[in-house]
């Protein structure tokens, strides 16, 4: 495993901030999978600022808040003396690159396994063979939020190995998921017109009837 120096984990954290505001920032997304029976499952994630710092395993080096550390990322104002390494940040940034697409690559999603004397608290995890995220419930969000990354298959770390079928995303101001951003190609909807797309009743309550946006 890469040992980064803290120059080359401010870097890292950098770039992906600015990913992160790209592609995930203000933004929910619902993961449509499908079990070991047929059925369609989903998930609804939500990504804000504050919730940043706490994939990097990086710890802040004075009193100010996550959503401030994500700020000075963005700026640039970030600098060695802001920030303290823990023990899990050569893991965590080792694939945090990787998951800041995750609506794009993620291929499985289920409920983290853990161990009895582990004391990392998540309940649900997404991602691919390389490394995943995982994410809590966040009771005033009603939704589940990202609380960190781990570095390895997720496959083996999951109790149940849910296929991602599809993704839909939306502005946090939205009503309704209004845009398709992944379809599995080996899935057998994915020759079908993404509006003919036959999910749950629940599943199709919360995306758009028309004006759907194809961004595959």
């Amino acid at each position: 495993m890469r040992k980064y120096s803290e120059k080359e984990a401010l870097q890292v954290v950098l770039n992906c901030a600015k990913l992160y505001k790209e592609y995930l920032l203000n933004r929910k997304f619902l993961f449509i999978y499908r079990d070991k029976s047929g059925k369609y499952g989903h998930i609804e994630v939500l990504f804000r600022s504050k919730h940043f710092m706490h994939l990097t395993g990086i710890d802040r080096a004075d009193d100010n808040t996550a959503t401030h550390f994500f700020s000075k990322c963005i700026d640039n104002t970030l600098s060695i003396k802001d920030i303290v390494k823990t023990n899990m940040m050569d893991l965590k940034l080792a694939v945090l690159p990787s998951l800041m697409k995750i609506h794009k690559n993620a291929r499985m999603v289920g409920s983290f396994k853990g161990e009895p004397l582990q004391q990392l608290l998540t309940e649900k995890l997404a991602g691919h063979s390389k490394g995943c995220m995982g994410f809590v419930l966040d009771q005033d969000e009603g939704l589940l939020v990202p609380n960190t990354v781990l570095y390895g298959n997720t496959r083996e770390m999951i109790l149940e190995n849910n296929q991602i079928i599809a993704v839909y995303l939306k502005e946090i101001g939205s009503i309704k998921y209004d845009t398709l951003c992944y379809v599995a190609q080996n899935s057998d909807i994915a020759k079908k017109d993404p509006l003919s797309f036959e999910w749950t009743s629940e599943i199709n309550s919360k995306l758009v009837t028309e004006e759907l946006t194809v961004d595959l």
